[in-house]
């Protein structure tokens, strides 16, 4: 799998992640929950953004551009 493709897979599964962790802290009724639930929100953005950029270093191939 190249470098970019593993990148966009990661951020796929960051999407997930952030998606599970997101409903926690939404139905979340003890401000501890909350506040680890939007910390861990805060580490997976900042892993995505770190991602996005890896994804973007690599050029896409030509066989996939359109």
């Amino acid at each position: 799998m190249s470098p970019r493709k593993y990148a966009i897979w990661q951020i796929a599964l960051l999407d997930h992640l952030l998606a599970t962790i997101r409903t926690v802290w939404m139905e979340a009724a003890c401000p501890r929950v909350k506040a680890k639930a939007w910390a861990n929100i805060d580490v997976v953005l900042d892993k995505r953004l770190e991602l996005m950029r890896q994804r973007d270093a690599y050029p896409e191939s030509p066989a996939t551009t359109t």
